[in-house]
């Protein structure tokens, strides 16, 4: 159990593991932070949007489960589009297109392809 938390700095926690492990029960944040299951569903209605992109999966096996183009703080392009994206700079021929796609890709693909775009499809 972590220590006794602020609610706000709850939240950023909820957030930081969420980055981290990608899908994690309510009962498990509960037990984290020494708190009710009711609890942690009211801090994640507080989290806004911009802050953490999730799903809440109900049933036996549900949690809260990081959206797929979410990572690390930061919104991330789908692999579809980020496929898509990848594509139209292999194909593009002015430079400056180049570049700004690059950078495009840089900032809001997935870290894994940082440096995988030029000169290769990429797969869904």
């Amino acid at each position: 159990m972590i220590e006794k938390l602020t609610p706000s700095e709850r939240r950023a926690e909820i957030v930081r593991v969420l980055s981290a492990r990608r899908k994690v029960t309510i009962r498990e944040f509960a037990e984290m932070f020494g708190v009710t299951q009711r609890t942690v569903m009211n801090d994640l209605e507080i989290i806004p949007p911009d802050s953490c992109a999730f799903e809440i999966e109900r049933g036996r096996y549900g949690g809260v489960k990081a959206c797929e183009w979410w990572y690390d703080g930061k919104f991330r392009l789908c692999r579809e589009d980020e496929a898509m994206l990848a594509r139209f700079l292999n194909k593009a021929s002015d430079p400056r297109d180049t570049e700004r796609l690059s950078k495009f890709l840089a900032a809001y693909g997935s870290p894994a392809n940082h440096n995988s775009y030029i000169g290769k499809e990429m797969k869904n």
